[in-house]
């Protein structure tokens, strides 16, 4: 058999190792790989209020996205979520 993990719309938090457990009757395997998300070229958005709590706007060009890289306390596409 064969399994596939899909992670949409990625974001760098998503950065870390991923741990595949496959167990039956006769025991258990595991296997671990890193995953690193990057981003490709980004400048400074034109729009400075899309992201909130203080959050940092980029634009990626070759994707026409916006995104957001937050403050250490804030996380959520836009910083929109205090972290616990």
């Amino acid at each position: 058999r064969q399994s596939t993990l899909v992670i949409r719309n990625s974001v760098i938090n998503d950065t870390g190792e991923y741990e595949c457990v496959a167990r039956n009757l006769l025991g258990e395997v595991r296997q671990s790989k890193p995953l690193t998300v990057t981003y490709p070229h980004k400048v400074p958005c034109e729009r400075h209020t899309y992201c909130l709590n203080g959050g940092s706007c980029f634009h990626i060009p070759a994707l026409e996205v916006d995104i957001c890289e937050c403050r250490a306390d804030y996380e959520g596409a836009r910083c929109e979520k205090r972290q616990p």
